[in-house]
C-alpha cells in the first residue's frame, strides 16, 4: 500500500469531546497499519511560515509521487 502523511491544525471548541476523540486516536491509526510520527502543539515552521488553516485547499496539496 501506498505510504503517505498527514498533517493537520485543528481549533478546539469542544474540550471535552475533542479528549474522548484524541484518546481513540492512536488505537484507530495502530488498527490500519499506521502509526504517529509526531504529536503536539505550537507547530513552528523551520522555513517559510505555516500557511492560515483557512488557505489551504485540496487544490494546493500536492501529491506523492
Amino acid at each position: 500500500m501506498p505510504k503517505g502523511y498527514f498533517f493537520v491544525e485543528i481549533e478546539i471548541t469542544d474540550p471535552a469531546a475533542y479528549e474522548a476523540y484524541r484518546t481513540s486516536v492512536p488505537d484507530i491509526i495502530a488498527a490500519h497499519g499506521g502509526r504517529i510520527l509526531v504529536r503536539g502543539e505550537d507547530a513552528q515552521p523551520l522555513d517559510g511560515v505555516i500557511p492560515h488553516p483557512a488557505g489551504l485547499s485540496s487544490s494546493s496539496i500536492a501529491p506523492r509521487p
